[in-house]
């Protein structure tokens, strides 16, 4: 093999139509492929099967439910006895998922990514039929399949799950013991795909197009050059891995964290962070937890970049992004330049710096509403209302009352009557 690709459906009226012969034919089989969908559908989408459009005579079939991701798989038997069952685990849309479904005449078995889902004992045999075998639409009937495939395996014997396993994350030779039909869809151009098995089972594209396949180099790589988060509280930024070119196997690689304005244990709590990805994973998103401090530093930067990748893979283009951290913090104001009777400003802000502290101020009672202003202890103090000797907030150590969700309502207060204090902090542009 020289080059990897899959096979793209574009969900339309792309599918790949494979001549009938009597080894595709089935009573024992294996029927396996990877498949990363990218719609979800009000029909069913045909994955892989061997039937007529009527469904009468379905000697094998795996299908995506309509609106959701679980797959059908399914066979007629020979007296009419249908066998079908949905997986447990949906398919993950836009991310490589490996299915397959095996009968050995009297065991039924499905494996999602491997693992044994669904067991059934079923003793009959598939109806044989003369029908192509068809990837990616059943022609005149259903919606057909939107998304990628790549890898698709027929065998004539039940698998097992310690060999599906053995197989899934790496090609085949082709002359494995029981493969009657294989394709890697890597021929990258031109409309015939090849059976690799030596069965000459050869199919016809129409209409699918080539694109980057399951094998391969993985190529890992930052989503955006630029992130930004702002220092609230308990403030993390995500930041996306993205994996392309290559999705079999477990790889990693490690994201850094360092240079920039911004300080490591002040600013952000992590040097480095490991970027582990499972076979058939596309994007990871990685949580980087900030230390949300009350120094006035501005807006600070942190590089971030990908290093030591792991298994074959390697660094995109996209290897490096610079990550702001909007700050939230302003100057604190002495409590004693506010002076009873004093009306801040709407939008003010005012600091209560030092222990014990208190800020006097009368509401204007002709106009409530217009008194609004912003209040702070960054230690502890006292908001007291002259001409309300029995009511006074308390803060203890730093708290910040802001935003509507902290309003405090002081309507019920005859002498006050529709008042209120909010807390709003416009600090460096941004509304708390």
């Amino acid at each position: 093999m020289s080059n990897d690709y899959s096979l793209l459906f574009d969900g339309t009226d792309d599918y790949v139509s494979i001549p009938h012969s009597s080894n595709l034919s089935l009573t024992n089989f294996t029927i396996e492929t990877w498949v990363n969908p990218s719609q979800i559908k009000g029909d069913w989408q045909p994955l892989i099967n061997k039937e007529d459009s009527s469904v009468g005579s379905r000697n094998y079939g795996l299908f995506i439910a309509p609106n959701e991701m679980r797959v059908l798989f399914s066979f007629l038997g020979i007296y009419g006895d249908w066998r079908y069952d949905y997986s447990i685990s949906s398919l993950k849309l836009n991310q490589w998922n490996h299915i397959a479904m095996t009968y050995d005449g009297s065991q039924f078995n499905f494996y999602f990514n491997g693992v044994l889902e669904k067991s059934y004992n079923f003793v009959t045999v598939p109806i044989q039929n003369t029908e192509p075998v068809k990837i990616g639409k059943e022609v005149n009937a259903w919606n057909p399949f939107a998304g990628k495939m790549d890898e698709v395996r027929i065998w004539n014997k039940a698998r097992t799950q310690a060999e599906i396993q053995a197989d899934m994350n790496h090609q085949l030779t082709g002359t494995e013991s029981g493969l009657i039909g294989y394709w890697q869809f890597s021929e990258g151009t031109g409309n015939t795909v090849t059976d690799l098995s030596g069965h000459n089972n050869n199919g016809i594209i129409n209409g699918a197009t080539y694109t980057e396949g399951f094998f391969g180099s993985s190529v890992l790589s930052l989503s955006q050059p630029t992130y930004s988060i702002r220092e609230n509280g308990a403030a993390s930024v995500q930041v996306t891995v993205i994996r392309t070119g290559g999705f079999s196997g477990e790889v990693s690689a490690t994201l850094n964290l360092s240079g920039g304005t911004a300080t490591l244990s002040q600013d952000y709590s992590q040097s480095s962070v490991t970027v582990s990805f499972a076979s058939g994973e596309a994007q990871k998103i990685v949580t980087i937890p900030l230390i949300d401090d009350f120094d006035i530093e501005g807006d600070e930067t942190v590089n971030l970049s990908l290093s030591n990748p792991t298994t074959g893979a390697i660094i995109g283009e996209q290897s490096t992004a610079i990550l702001t951290i909007n700050d939230n913090d302003f100057d604190w104001y002495d409590p004693k330049a506010w002076s009873n009777g004093v009306v801040p400003a709407n939008g003010s802000q005012i600091g209560l710096n030092f222990p014990g502290e208190k800020i006097k101020y009368t509401f204007s009672q002709g106009n409530p509403s217009l008194n609004v202003f912003s209040l702070y202890a960054r230690d502890k103090g006292v908001l007291e209302l002259p001409g309300l000797t029995a009511y006074t907030i308390p803060f203890t150590s730093v708290i910040e009352v802001k935003g509507t969700g902290s309003e405090i309502n002081l309507s019920s207060l005859a002498t006050m009557t529709g008042a209120t204090y909010r807390g709003w902090d416009r600090c460096n542009g941004y509304l708390c």
